[in-house]
């Protein structure tokens, strides 16, 4: 519902979107629920036109420091930031880049991602519940 309400506002002002994507793989099982799965801004209609996503290998394995991230959209919208990239950031090490790209290739790969960011949300939630007077938390539905 959120996605379709951000959708509208963009196609009604004739608005860009940036949609940072970067835990897209990270979505927690739900015993309360059917699989879950990450819905994105660019497949609502009238949307794939107007958005740029945001992905980032550093964020999804868990190696921030890395720096190695993506982004995609209609070339309309990317060349103008490709051309402006360089003069924005400073490029990530090449070796870095070859290391996200193969654990990009690697079948199956992403699987455990939910799984090691859940468990770690699942540690905090416990503390927070056991170790503190917080009256309730909110559960998390991804990373």
């Amino acid at each position: 519902a959120e996605l379709q309400l951000v959708a509208e506002v963009c196609k009604a002002h004739d608005l860009l979107a940036v949609s940072d994507e970067v835990y897209e793989h990270c979505v927690f099982p739900s015993a309360l629920s059917a699989p879950p799965r990450h819905l994105q801004l660019a497949a609502e209609p009238g949307m794939r036109e107007r958005t740029i996503t945001i992905g980032s290998g550093g964020k999804l394995f868990a190696l921030t420091g890395w720096r190695v991230a993506w982004a995609y959209g209609p070339a309309a919208l990317i060349q103008p930031l490709s051309r402006s990239h360089t003069h924005l950031t400073f490029s990530a090490p090449t070796p870095l880049q070859a290391g996200i790209a193969a654990a990009l290739d690697v079948e199956d790969g992403l699987d455990e991602v939910p799984v090691l960011f859940g468990g770690n949300w699942q540690l905090l939630a416990d503390a927070l519940r056991e170790g503190t007077s917080i009256g309730s938390i909110c559960e998390a539905q991804g990373g």
